[in-house]
């Protein structure tokens, strides 16, 4: 009689074991720049995004702004601010003018980050969350760098400072298709995705499409 409990037990657990869902079907698959799968909304833009500039004549400085809706929603997430003077060899920043491109978000999005420390005098030193370059097939959902706290990213900046390191990981690249790595966070994890960036030059940036998970 025990041992017909017995029995139907290991039975009874063994097709428990049997029902429970694969820990590998489960899993997310990996995000790699550029690329897409099936638990991925991508979305092309055509045309590319660039950013139409207004001219200052003023402080011969252009100036302008665009946003991406990244979740499709009707919401723009992304605001993509851009600012150079008229000839790149008077780059005599002041605090109020000064040549960039910049990421701001909105919602819960973060970039990939790149981390530099740079000289402030004096023995001192500061820091800055530089939005990073992948190239494409780069992996993605397995980058460490990311920053939570810091809603305004540059992609490149010349800032109106002194003491500087270099001027940003976008800032020296001229016809170089690069991504820009991104995250979401929906409820208690993250969505993984790219944004594709073809580097005319430190000004001209096209935002060409962009993907996330589902």
């Amino acid at each position: 009689m025990k041992s017909g409990i017995l029995i139907s037990l290991i039975l009874f657990t063994l097709i428990c074991y049997s029902c429970k869902p694969d820990d590998d079907e489960k899993a997310k698959m990996p995000v790699y720049a550029g690329i897409t799968n099936s638990e991925m909304q991508y979305t092309e833009l055509n045309p590319p995004i660039a950013v139409e500039v207004y001219h200052d004549t003023t402080n011969s400085y252009y100036y302008g702004s665009d946003s991406i809706d990244i979740e499709q929603d009707g919401t723009f997430d992304i605001i993509i601010r851009v600012g150079y003077f008229d000839d790149d060899t008077i780059y005599y920043p002041t605090q109020n003018f000064y040549p960039f491109t910049s990421l701001t978000v909105k919602d819960s999005i973060q970039f990939a980050t790149e981390v530099e420390y740079y000289p402030m005098g004096l023995g001192t030193t500061g820091k800055i969350y530089w939005i990073d370059t992948l190239s494409y097939n780069q992996r993605i959902d397995d980058i460490n760098t990311w920053y939570s706290d810091y809603l305004h990213q540059f992609m490149w900046v010349v800032p109106p400072s002194y003491f500087w390191g270099s001027n940003g990981t976008w800032y020296d690249l001229s016809d170089t298709e690069k991504y820009i790595g991104m995250r979401i966070k929906r409820g208690n994890e993250y969505k993984y995705g790219w944004i594709k960036v073809f580097a005319v030059s430190s000004e001209v940036l096209l935002f060409k499409s962009f993907a996330i998970q589902n």
